[in-house]
């Protein structure tokens, strides 16, 4: 199972720590995706951990969704 499995299948059994921990430890390894990044920002909304990734990566969506708005 590759780990954006794995992030998916934490946020649908809503283990929200556990994947928090697995993001953390993809974060210096490249581009993630929009699935991965989103499962992220629902994890630390739901647990109210809101450290600087949880901005960077909101502002990252939020720019990203701007640029696909017609």
């Amino acid at each position: 199972m590759s780990k954006s499995e794995e992030i998916q299948e934490l946020k649908r059994e809503k283990k929200w720590d556990e994947l928090i921990d697995l993001f953390k430890e993809l974060s210096d390894k490249g581009k993630k995706s929009t699935a991965i990044i989103r499962a992220y920002i629902d994890a630390c909304e739901n647990t109210g951990k809101f450290d600087e990734d949880y901005f960077t990566y909101l502002n990252y969506l939020i720019n990203k969704s701007e640029k696909q708005s017609p």
